[in-house]
Order: structure tokens, then C-alpha cells, then sequence
């Protein structure tokens, strides 16, 4: 049988029975919304998206000046290269602002696609696992 398995430093951990197809999708989302309410882990995708705009100082031709993480300059080689990072980063968190919202509404494959792209957070650590019959004879 398929477990998920649940723990972080602040608690023992939790087994969801994901033996069926049902079970499993309502795992997910348990997940989630566990994570949700009781952790507030999404705070980050329940923001707008921001904006790219032209920094002031590109704006002024001075992009050695440049500082923003979100300025939509491509004037120089070096200002190409910072906004493709940017739409990088932004289309990562986009990605997850549009799952999660559809984990809000009770999507299991968004939950579970979320959950994964963030196991590495701190409160999102998750495993998979089996859960052993003893008495069952071994294969």
C-alpha cells in the first residue's frame, strides 16, 4: 500500500493512505491544504505577480546603475542577461501562482505538481513510501 509521508522538525509525522486512486488525490490536497491553513506556506503565491518595468536609472541610460531584480531593460549585453534570469525566475513563480490557484479549488494534480516543485522548502518536505503487510508473503 502507498503511503505519504508528512514530518517536519516541528511535529511527529503524519501517514495519508494513498492505496487507491481516490485516496491518493485526496492526499494530495489534504496535503496541501494542511500546509496551507496551518503553516501559511503559500503567502508567496498569494501575491500579484510583479510587474517588469524599466528600472530609473536604465530609463536614464545608466544601467551600470541597475540594481532592480525586476527591470525590463535590454539596452546592454549585461542588462539582456539580467532580464532573461528575471523572466526565468518569473515564469518559475507564475507556474506556481497558476497551480496553486487551481489547488485552492480542489485540482489533486496541482496540489501534488506544487508539493513537488517545493520539497525542498523548509515546511514542504514530503516522502512517498510503502506500508508492509507483514503477514503477506514476499514475492
Amino acid at each position: 500500500m502507498s503511503v505519504l509521508i508528512y514530518e517536519n522538525r516541528k511535529q511527529d509525522p503524519d501517514f495519508y493512505d494513498m492505496s487507491t486512486p481516490e485516496k491518493e488525490a485526496a492526499a494530495w490536497l489534504r496535503l496541501f491544504n494542511y500546509l496551507r491553513e496551518e503553516w501559511q506556506v503559500y503567502g508567496d503565491l498569494e501575491s500579484e505577480p510583479e510587474a517588469l518595468v524599466v528600472c530609473e536609472a536604465c530609463a536614464k541610460d545608466l544601467c551600470r546603475l541597475c540594481e532592480s531584480g525586476t527591470c525590463a531593460c535590454d539596452k546592454t549585453d549585461e542588462c539582456k542577461k539580467r532580464l532573461r534570469v528575471t523572466k526565468r525566475q518569473l515564469d518559475g513563480e507564475n507556474r506556481q501562482k497558476a497551480l496553486y490557484a487551481l489547488a485552492v479549488k480542489g485540482d489533486s494534480e496541482a496540489a501534488k505538481k506544487l508539493l513537488h516543485l517545493r520539497k525542498s522548502y523548509e515546511y514542504e518536505n514530503f516522502q512517498v513510501g510503502s506500508l508492509i503487510d507483514p503477514l503477506e508473503e514476499e514475492d
